[in-house]
């Protein structure tokens, strides 16, 4: 005992996790209610963290595994101290040794689920967007945020995780890459969704910001994607903007290659016109036989064009998911916007709040779970994609799957939203 309290943080690095594992063992069992707190001040565990840890009893443990033969310090790592810091792991990769410590998944909430599209893919009614999980750039920092937001998104029922190859310039599907191999048994549990096809300025230096589908760049944005997200399939791969230069043909032989070499299940696109969707549908169809399953586009209660430009009423005839970015418009439908894009900057929300705060406080719940389900009351199916990195944001915008909105309180926020009456 006296050994222990001796121990000091700057020694810990040093302690490789079997070896912690068999230092924890040789602890008699009355001892350890009162190293506990010690272990967790050395450690830095979250009290969260501690919660879910096997470290609580970590020596009855370690005595019931100690004729078992490990095979690896990770198997250790895994099984007994995962929020022990990794700069001990001789076998850890320099990006690994410089992450914070993992965390586990607590109970998931199961969430209704819908199809997208005519596939056999079945999403959450909500899907988590990962736009926002590494913006910093400090690798500390990301994982730190990545891992809370994801994480929390899994416990509250979120299987579509949607992606872009621009994302914080490819950090973010780095992030969830590295939160995967944390956790190799999620991947089974989820759908991963990217796009591809907006090209930055100066990429090569001197070029211009432009849009590129031709196949040799769809193909080659997949791969660094798989890559990036430590996976050997994307669930869904979508066109991220209307290219002014598309050739649906060579589109069609892409998605050709990436689905008959298993790294592509399904297609879609984003920020599509209906005549540009059936343009490239039709082509689709004659290469491999498969129809788009999803359209992302913005949608809200601040954004009605979706419904008045044929977007949701081609997904309905044709049967595909519409996916909306921004549900929330930009936040101004939530506690507050801090990154508005230049075409949200005019949106007037406050006529939309003052209805969705009535019915929040008749139904007992927010303001922005009555803005989620107030789209996810439309026929096709909207998926609306969740941005925020806050844990709970991302737990409160889940209990929108749990609301079911009357006729009238639909249309009253619609018209709250036209700022006229109904012709």
């Amino acid at each position: 005992m006296h050994g222990i309290l001796r121990l000091r943080y700057a020694h810990l690095p040093t302690f490789a996790p079997l070896r912690m594992t068999r230092f924890l063992t040789a602890l008699p069992a009355a001892t350890l209610p009162r190293v506990q707190p010690l272990l967790r001040r050395l450690l830095g565990l979250h009290p969260a963290a501690v919660k879910e840890s096997a470290l609580l009893g970590i020596g009855h443990a370690a005595r019931e595994e100690e004729h078992r033969e490990e095979s690896s310090e990770e198997v250790a790592h895994d099984r007994c101290i995962h929020a022990l810091p990794r700069a001990g792991n001789r076998h850890a990769s320099p990006l690994t040794q410089r992450l914070p410590p993992r965390a586990r998944l607590a109970t998931q909430v199961t969430m209704q689920k819908v199809p997208l599209g005519e596939s056999k893919l079945q999403s959450s009614r909500l899907a988590y967007g990962c736009w926002r999980i590494a913006c910093t750039g400090n690798i500390q920092e990301d994982l730190k945020t990545a891992r809370a937001a994801i994480l929390a998104a899994v416990e509250a029922g979120y299987t579509l995780f949607d992606h872009a190859d621009i994302y914080c310039k490819g950090r973010a599907e780095s992030a969830f890459g590295e939160v995967l191999r944390e956790n190799p048994s999620l991947r089974k549990k989820i759908l991963i969704a990217s796009k591809c096809g907006i090209r930055v300025a100066d990429d090569p230096p001197g070029a211009p910001q432009r849009y590129d589908f031709t196949a040799e760049h769809i193909i080659r944005s997949c791969e660094q994607s798989l890559k990036r997200l430590h996976s050997d399939r994307i669930d869904l791969y979508q066109l991220h903007r209307p290219d002014w230069l598309m050739e649906v043909d060579e589109i069609a032989i892409a998605f050709s290659s990436l689905y008959k070499s298993g790294k592509v299940r399904e297609f879609g696109v984003s920020n599509f016109r209906p005549s540009q969707v059936s343009l490239l549908q039709r082509a689709v169809q004659q290469k491999i036989d498969r129809n788009l399953v999803g359209n992302q586009v913005e949608i809200s209660l601040t954004q009605l064009a979706a419904f008045e430009d044929g977007t949701l009423d081609q997904c309905q005839a044709l049967h595909i998911t519409p996916l909306a970015w921004s549900p929330l418009g930009g936040g101004l439908l939530g506690d507050g916007a801090t990154d508005l894009l230049p075409g949200q900057k005019g949106y007037k929300p406050n006529a939309i709040n003052t209805v969705l705060d009535e019915i929040a406080t008749a139904r007992g719940t927010t303001r922005v779970a009555i803005a989620l389900a107030w789209l996810l009351k439309h026929p096709t199916k909207i998926i609306p994609i969740i941005g925020s990195v806050n844990p709970e944001r991302i737990r409160a915008a889940a209990k929108a799957a749990e609301i079911e909105l009357t006729r009238e309180e639909w249309y009253k926020l619609l018209i709250a939203a036209r700022g006229t009456p109904l012709p």
